[in-house]
């Protein structure tokens, strides 16, 4: 599929009310003005409240007699859809396809920005399970697909706008799976040329930690969806949005739903929250960034949250949220804000780049069973990515639920906790046989299970203590500390000692087995750096945690074609050809960096965007290396 820039969209003058207070013209100078700074796809929502507007009839003792239309009229047929609603929506998708936007249909509006929109036919009922919900639900989706599957600028369907926040909701995954599906293939019923769409924020890859899986929605739709606002759910607020701690979230979080999806993913919603979270400036810097990441490490494309402002808007959930109000590209009076410059040049860089070939990979990274409560995933995911990019070489994940162990040079397992350890026994003896073959195989303590421990590492337990420490040791010269860590007493069997706590506890070593080698580290290192030494990702004091992960990988790192000495940039690599490669390199912090290139003798470079020698705060350069 290729590459979406646009933005999520409801008409500046009435906000979510746009479909039954249609002002044709201002719509029109909306779209004009959006496609005019880049956007090319916008996401619409039919609001559910307004295209289904069906009022129970009650009778005697209150049985539902009939369901009437706005409560006065009679359906025409059994979809229960407002003439006037369908008339806009189609006057609408002509207007996109003569100004040349696309677009994505979130069809199961039933909730929008703090506010649940729903046909009083269904209000009371648990969306996600009730029969007579799931019914109107059916026929809702059924008749706008019907009605519109032949306007030529609708590009997708979406199941809806996080309808894992809809009234009700599962009690398990079986409920949530069935009601996807449900609407899956209702939309399939009418039209299966157009992909599908998860439209779901915050997912979980295991059934032991939430109802809405990852893998349940890449089996009901054709892409994968996240919404990384910069946001406390997700502990991006834990660290400064220019910052690589939590300018790296939107890219891993997609990433990963496309990992152990195994299907696309992209960045369907992203914003900045208003200036009380970052000033128009930064913001602009900000969506550059997640959208340049994004798309050289996998992401589909990135839709900003949102096309207008609506400040002039006095009903709920306008007045209800602070922030809904002034999130949009244009301000009312159709001034663009920075950002939107943004898009405007990120639409014209990935344009001139054109489609590229997935992202190359030695390192396959398991997130198992207990690191995957709510969005915890990323204590694991997100540290890894980054130590294994400073190191020179790049990541993908996989999961319990995975269908094989992919291959690589390397297997991480960072931060094993609770039962089942590293996921399967057989997968554990299976990478072994790999690591006897020359493979690496890295594990890092939270206080999970191994199978076979002193045969896998050399060392020998007695004990290890749940309570919190500050620990610290010093590998390669340099001191490093870890805050709220868990720690092993560990004894020397017949393993190479890498480093010790400063109480002479083990604390790095490692085992060799055939031609590879088994490392062991004592401490859960990866979740320590997310959640409490954040030093780890900005190096403004020369810690240089990455080492924990070179140590092992910098033999394989030679070969590629382009290191960076600077560990705030971190590098992507595109194999085009067997002679040529597009190279990014993005710098992740606040400040301008030399990125200090090494290019691979007998390669060759040309920059396609930026310059060899800095690269701008939070910018990216683009390089074409290729054989001489």
């Amino acid at each position: 599929m290729k590459h979406m820039i646009g933005c999520n969209y409801w008409g500046s003058k009435a906000g979510i009310d746009m479909w039954v207070a249609w002002d044709a013209e201002s719509i029109r100078k909306d779209l004009e003005h959006l496609y005019e700074y880049g956007c090319r796809v916008l996401r619409i929502f039919p609001t559910w409240r307004d295209f289904q507007p069906l009022h129970p009839m009650r009778a005697g003792n209150g049985f539902i007699k009939e369901v009437y239309l706005h409560g006065r009229e009679r359906m025409k047929d059994e979809f229960g859809l407002d003439e006037s609603c369908v008339e806009h929506m189609h006057e609408f998708c002509k207007m996109c396809e003569e100004i040349g936007l696309e677009l994505i249909v979130s069809i199961v509006t039933g909730w929008m920005s703090g506010r649940q929109y729903l046909p009083p036919i269904v209000e009371n009922l648990n969306l996600i399970t009730d029969p007579k919900a799931l019914r109107w639900q059916e026929r809702f989706v059924k008749g706008i697909v019907k009605n519109f599957k032949n306007e030529k600028s609708i590009v997708a369907w979406d199941l809806g706008n996080e309808c894992n926040n809809l009234a009700g909701g599962p009690r398990n995954s079986d409920d949530a799976f069935l009601w996807s599906i449900l609407i899956a293939n209702t939309i399939k019923s009418q039209d299966q040329t157009r992909p599908i769409m998860s439209g779901m924020h915050g997912l979980t890859p295991c059934i032991e930690s939430g109802h809405w899986l990852i893998q349940d929605q890449a089996e009901a739709t054709d892409i994968l969806t996240t919404h990384p606002y910069y946001s406390p759910t997700i502990k991006a607020t834990d660290s400064y949005p220019d910052e690589m701690r939590a300018s790296v979230i939107p890219t891993v979080q997609t990433q990963f739903y496309a990992d152990i999806g195994e299907k696309p993913a992209m960045m369907q919603e992203h914003g900045t929250f208003t200036e009380i979270n970052m000033n128009h400036e930064l913001g602009a810097t900000d969506v550059k960034q997640h959208i340049l990441s994004g798309f050289f490490n996998g992401s589909k494309g990135l839709l900003f949250w949102c096309g207008m402002d609506f400040a002039d808007i006095s009903m709920p959930p306008y007045e209800w949220i602070g922030m809904e109000t002034r999130l949009g590209l244009l301000k009312t009076d159709y001034t663009p804000k920075p950002v939107a410059f943004s898009i405007k040049e990120c639409q014209k860089i990935i344009e001139d780049i054109g489609e590229l070939p997935d992202k190359e990979y030695e390192v396959a990274c398991y997130v198992g069973e207990g690191q995957d409560f709510g969005h915890n995933f990323l204590d694991y995911s997100v540290p890894a990515f980054v130590l294994t990019k400073q190191s020179g070489l790049d990541i993908k994940f996989y999961s319990r639920t995975s269908r094989d162990i992919p291959d690589a040079k390397v297997y991480l397992y960072p931060g094993i906790v609770a039962w089942s350890g590293t996921g399967y026994v057989s997968w554990q003896e299976r990478i072994m046989e790999k690591v006897r073959e020359g493979a690496i195989f890295y594990i890092s303590f939270d206080g999970g299970f191994l199978h076979d421990f002193e045969a896998l590492t050399g060392l020998v337990s007695h004990g290890h203590s749940f309570r919190s420490y500050v620990k610290s040791c010093v590998l390669d010269g340099e001191k490093f500390s870890f805050s709220n860590v868990k720690e092993m007493r560990l004894e020397n069997r017949d393993a190479e000692v890498i480093c010790e706590t400063e109480d002479h506890n083990v604390l790095f070593a490692r085992k060799r087995h055939g031609k590879g080698y088994v490392y062991f580290n004592a401490m859960g290192i990866e979740k320590s750096l997310y959640n409490h030494d954040y030093n780890a990702f900005t190096l403004e004091d020369k810690a240089n945690y990455y080492k924990f992960y070179d140590i092992f990988m910098k033999d394989i790192a030679k070969d590629k074609p382009i290191l960076c000495r600077n560990k705030n940039v971190l590098v992507t690599h595109h194999k085009t050809d067997e002679n040529e490669y597009i190279v990014s390199a993005i710098n992740y912090s606040r400040k301008e960096q030399a990125p200090n290139f090494r290019v691979k003798e007998g390669m060759t470079y040309e920059m396609l965007y930026g310059k060899f020698e800095s690269i701008p705060a939070n910018g990216t350069v683009i390089l074409k290396v290729k054989k001489i």
